[in-house]
């Protein structure tokens, strides 16, 4: 691993946000930093990853003996299990007009991941940062520092999870759902506003989670950390007689985090640089789904309290008083009907909120507490009906209206000898109507055609028509060709175009929608019933980014500022071998082009490589390696960042005792010094990742 360059001492050092900033003020890639080109990556560390990978099979393959190949795992491993994003139907990922990755329950249990971050930094062409608050999510070349995930839509059973003020895909332990209640994960790339309207730029991340027959009784489980940090939870799910089922689970936990992180940047304050146990974590969640003949309903509660120890927005260094709360919370009704004649046909209903706390505690030059309070709720309708029209169409249509009922978004200034300032005072809410239809036509065998179309009305700006077309070939039944070609959009959210401080932001009521155009070919290949290859190349551009820049007044306005292309590809290999021992392989390269406007703000690594391997070992436990590669970067201020690997270790014993199990976990098994550009609201120019952690997880079932 490279270490990272250091600034040079003529370089201009990057200002402190102005204090009582609200902690979304540079949001979606904010203000501009002008900074020195980076170096064309080279590709020789993400080849030697690889040449390391078939050492670890050449290696593995004695370790996994006595193992064997289960059909249902390599039904599994191949995606052959029905895809419901892609289109809005279950259907084989092969048929899907999209590049799709599915990601298992086994998967996740296998590689000991924690949070829905962790299992997508593990899929190819993804790439996820931490900034001890929220995790982010880059893809395809394309990585804004703080964009809050908007540009990815994150669905929970087909459920918007997305909120209303932000946007924001919520990725790390503030999400609504344990990972342990994960069946499955949809990824599907590319746009799909066609089907999904905003947000779905680079793609939709469906969760579906477990139903009451995947548990058939009662599991507990109690998690512990080698620095300190607990984590519990139970689940009760039954298919009873009748056809009813239900699951209802409850958990909490806490992390204490980095006990010590140094940042050279504060040497000069009383802790000599060190933000002493000021990284807890603490969460608690419940969640049920309920099941009853063509009805279903679904609830979700999530509350998260993070100590903030990087000291954003210019607080004051080391004090553990600054922190965020995030709470999020759904209830979902959905009746769903097939009829004789091959017809589906659903409508759905659901209410929403989001709230977020943010205390900000700076002491120079006056002592003063920031306190940004957000509390948002919303009403979703939806219908849609499907019909198989003979053997040739399959015909998906719908309509959804969305309105807010209640935004209440202050941000407030306290002073010990004055009265508050309030800030922000917004309470502009939202409303939008979608329309869209779908055709999926079979020319002939091995000759599928799709059609897709969608047209949304926000209030405020003109409607916005996004189409996707997808021709799928398949040479023969080992063989699969997709061209595909798709348009979408991200509507301005509520922070982006409402947010106003008096100080050093102001509002733009007029900013419109972004817009992607992605061409993409993807060729599937296997080789024998254990093996197969996935390839893709795709070019898209991206018009009215909306980034933050100052206006002719000097005040931080967000705006339709950029232009991007990106030109990529990838390769991916997965395998499996008689005996057990699973294998994926990934390498993906982007040669990203973008104006003057966005130049400095995308820090996504031009090559990624990913290896995993997971291998039975004597039939008494289960090892997974994965080693996780990001070639170089650069920071806003144009500080390059080196190559860096990430690996983590995990060892599973499925049959510790009678119902027992048990996986003990290391993640950044070998304590690698990593690095991430820091955003623009952190006096550091970059931000090293958690150091070396070992989780042990204990888990029982009860029938």
């Amino acid at each position: 691993m490279h270490s990272v360059t250091a600034l040079r001492s003529d370089e201009p050092h990057r200002s402190r946000p102005v204090a009582g900033a609200c902690r979304r003020l540079c949001a979606a890639g904010a203000c501009r930093r002008v900074g020195t080109a980076v170096p064309r990556s080279r590709v020789r560390a993400p080849v030697r990853l690889c040449r390391t990978a078939v050492a670890w099979l050449a290696i593995a393959t004695p370790v996994a003996f006595g193992g064997s190949t289960d059909p249902a795992d390599e039904r599994a491993l191949f995606s052959d299990i029905p895809v419901f994003a892609a289109s809005r139907f279950e259907q084989p990922a092969a048929d899907a007009p999209a590049d799709v990755t599915v990601i298992t329950a086994a998967d996740i249990e296998r590689f000991g991941y924690r949070t829905l971050a962790e299992v997508l930094r593990a899929v190819r062409g993804f790439s996820a940062s931490y900034d001890y608050n929220y995790s982010y999510l880059g893809t395809r070349g394309f990585a804004l520092t703080g964009d809050y995930n908007t540009r990815l839509l994150l669905l929970l059973d087909g459920h918007r999870l997305n909120d209303n003020v932000y946007d924001q895909a919520l990725l790390g332990q503030e999400g609504v759902l344990d990972i342990a209640l994960i069946d499955r994960i949809e990824i599907v790339r590319g746009p799909s506003s066609s089907l999904y309207g905003s947000n779905a730029l680079f793609g939709v991340i469906n969760i579906v989670s477990r139903r009451g027959r995947d548990v058939q009784g009662a599991t507990v489980r109690v998690e512990a950390s080698g620095r300190g940090g607990t984590a519990a939870g139970a689940t009760v799910g039954q298919r009873l007689p009748g056809g009813t089922e239900y699951l209802i689970a409850v958990g909490a936990g806490r992390d204490p985090g980095e006990k010590r992180l140094y940042f050279s940047e504060f040497a000069d304050t009383p802790s000599g640089g060190f933000a002493l146990d000021a990284d807890t974590d603490r969460w608690r969640r419940a969640f049920t789904r309920v099941r009853h003949a063509d009805l279903e309903i679904t609830a979700g509660f999530s509350q998260r309290l993070k100590s903030l120890p990087t000291a954003p927005f210019g607080t004051t260094f080391n004090d553990k008083r600054t922190q965020t709360l995030d709470e999020r919370s759904f209830l979902r009704l959905a009746y769903n009907h097939a009829l004789d004649s091959g017809a589906h046909w659903e409508v759905r209903g659901s209410f929403d909120e989001y709230r977020f706390a943010g205390d900000y505690y700076q002491d120079a030059p006056t002592p003063v507490v920031t306190r940004d309070r957000v509390v948002s709720r919303w009403l979703a309708l939806g219908a849609e009906w499907s019909q198989r029209l003979g053997s040739e169409h399959r015909l998906v249509a719908g309509l959804e209206w969305e309105r807010d009922v209640l935004t209440n978004f202050t941000s407030t200034d306290t002073h010990a000898d004055a009265a508050p300032i309030r800030y922000a005072d917004i309470h502009n809410g939202s409303a939008h109507q979608g329309v869209y239809a779908q055709d999926e036509w079979r020319l002939r065998d091995g000759l599928l055609v799709s059609f897709g179309l969608r047209y949304d009305r926000y209030r405020g700006f003109p409607g916005e028509v996004s189409p996707r077309a997808a021709l799928v070939y398949q040479l023969d039944p080992e063989t699969t060709f997709k061209l595909l070609y798709g348009h979408a959009f991200r509507a301005p959210n509520l922070n982006e175009l409402h947010y106003f401080d008096g100080s050093s932001s102001r509002a733009n009521p007029k900013l419109r929608p972004e817009h992607v155009r992605t061409a993409e070919l993807v060729v599937a290949r296997r080789f024998g019933p254990l093996v197969q290859v996935t390839a893709n190349l795709y070019r898209y551009r991206i018009t009215g980014l909306i980034t933050q820049d100052e206006n002719q007044e000097d005040f931080l306005t967000f705006g339709n500022n950029a232009q991007v292309a990106i030109v990529g590809g990838s390769l991916g290999l997965e395998g499996q071998l008689a005996r057990g021992l699973v294998w994926k392989l990934g390498v993906s390269r982007d040669v990203p082009r973008a104006d003057w406007a966005a130049r400095d703000l995308i820090v996504a690594a031009r090559v990624q490589a990913k290896a995993a391997l997971a291998a039975p070992v004597r039939e008494l436990a289960h090892l997974a390696v994965e080693a996780l590669y990001d070639g170089p970067r650069h920071t806003l201020a144009g500080q390059r960042i080196g190559g860096q690997t990430l690996t983590n270790v995990t060892i599973t014993l499925p049959a510790l005792a009678d119902g027992v199990k048990a996986r003990l976990s290391a993640y950044n098994a070998f304590d690698r010094r990593l690095a991430v550009p820091a955003g623009p609201e952190f006096e550091q120019t970059v931000l090293t990742q958690p150091r070396r952690s070992v989780w042990l997880n204990l888990e029982a079932s009860f029938q």
